[in-house]
């Protein structure tokens, strides 16, 4: 587990008052519109937790600008709430900081990127600069192995990708990460759970993981059983993903920190990138390493997510990869790195 030696961040709020400075924060925005996509997936894809032939889009516009967000059942959120959050803004009084008001949801991760991009459009400046940001170049990305696809398949389709993430319970656990580990001698593996495991199953598996160089395990048990782990000395670290949503305070990541190495931040959970950048900020103080993930979207999603990631000690972020079609123009993956998304996508 990391030692805790980082301070609390001096102020949370320092990027609220870069995008006041730069006239964002409080300026009118037009009314945003919004709209239900649903896209198939290039194959299924499948969990512990779910089975996929297709994924469900929230999409907004907010005058010149655009935001994706995926509305995940174990958000707490249904699309229809997401849908009624938007209908309900008041026109007259609409501004970034009215959004960042709203309660941290899916679709205020639409919103807030789709203002977020309008602004930087009007502006003609890029996301990261209104940010301070660095620029999000040579991140590297992770990809997901579903439990529908074999390793030959996964290291076929995805060639020069060295980190995955491998879906798996465990009763194929094993299986999957040498086959993986065959394929790919020199893979980073990643074995993601999706709370389908029992805490004595995670006791059992973890020497034998750590045997095939597994780095990471990632949300094994479901957030009600995680307090059984506190303080297992395990050979493979663990990653919450489910456990931590929203907004958590600073307690809140350092009572995970008992239990966990890294946290996965997600855009959708977090309720857009600004709120995901004040979440890394205080994870990191808490002594928690930062995996910025995504759900399957478009490269519409990934953008902002990038800016993030470029901050992160892992990124997860291959949703469009598992669609037969992106946005135009896509992010492009080059053996793992993400290339910088051009203005006309986002930000």
């Amino acid at each position: 587990m990391p030692a805790r030696t980082q301070p609390l961040p001096a102020d949370v709020n320092e990027l609220r008052e870069r995008l006041q400075s730069h006239g964002c924060l409080d300026a009118p925005l037009p009314v945003p519109s919004a709209r239900v996509v649903q896209v198939p997936l290039e194959r299924v894809f499948e969990t512990t937790a779910h089975r996929r032939e297709s994924v469900t889009l929230l999409r907004v516009e907010c005058g010149r600008g655009r935001g994706e967000a995926f509305v995940h059942e174990r958000s707490g959120w249904t699309m229809s709430q997401c849908l009624e959050i938007i209908r309900a803004i008041d026109p007259a009084r609409i501004s970034l900081f009215s959004i960042l008001a709203l309660p941290a949801s899916p679709a205020r991760n639409a919103l807030s990127a789709a203002a977020l991009d309008h602004h930087c459009k009007m502006q003609e400046r890029r996301a990261w600069e209104l940010l301070g940001k660095p620029r999000p170049s040579g991140v590297t990305s992770m990809v997901t192995m579903s439990r529908a696809e074999s390793a030959a398949e996964c290291a076929a389709r995805y060639p020069g990708f060295r980190q995955f993430k491998i879906k798996a319970g465990p009763e194929d656990v094993v299986e999957r990460v040498t086959a993986i580990r065959h394929a790919i001698p020199d893979a980073r593996i990643l074995v993601d759970g999706n709370e389908g495991w029992t805490p004595a199953e995670v006791r059992a598996s973890a020497e034998q993981l750590h045997s095939l160089g597994v780095f990471c395990l990632e949300q094994p048990v479901p957030s009600h059983l995680e307090h059984e782990l506190a303080g297992a000395s395990l050979p493979v670290p663990l990653c919450a993903d489910e456990s931590i949503q929203g907004e958590p305070t600073r307690v809140e990541l350092e009572a995970a920190a008992e239990i966990y190495s890294l946290v996965n931040l997600k855009l959708d959970k977090s309720g857009g990138l600004i709120s995901a950048l004040d979440t890394m900020a205080l994870a990191k103080s808490a002594g928690l390493g930062v995996l910025v993930g995504c759900m399957v979207s478009t490269s519409l999603a990934i953008a902002p997510a990038l800016i993030a990631a470029a901050e992160a000690d892992y990124a997860d972020l291959d949703g469009p990869l598992h669609l037969p079609k992106d946005e135009t123009p896509a992010l492009r993956y080059s053996e793992g790195v993400l290339s910088v998304p051009e203005p006309s996508l986002w930000g």
